[in-house]
């Protein structure tokens, strides 16, 4: 439901890899199987964030809302 239409794309895996390079492993002299590994990591990472972003902000919405009643 959260993550239906969400999709990472390939330039969003390049600016987290640019952004976090002082914590993530030198992959220059890495085999080409092993940097496929962790764009593919950090793209179901990013993923992740997205759907819990759009489950928060259901959430949020939600709540605001009449439809939902605190116990």
């Amino acid at each position: 439901m959260f993550g239906k239409d969400v999709a990472i794309a390939d330039a969003e895996v390049e600016k987290f890899l640019e952004d976090n390079k002082a914590q993530l492993p030198d992959m220059t002299e890495a085999s080409a199987e092993a940097k496929q590994k962790l764009n593919s990591e950090i793209k179901d990472q990013l993923l992740q964030q997205k759907i819990n972003e759009n489950f928060n902000q259901w959430l949020t919405t939600n709540l605001s809302g009449s439809r939902v009643s605190r116990l």
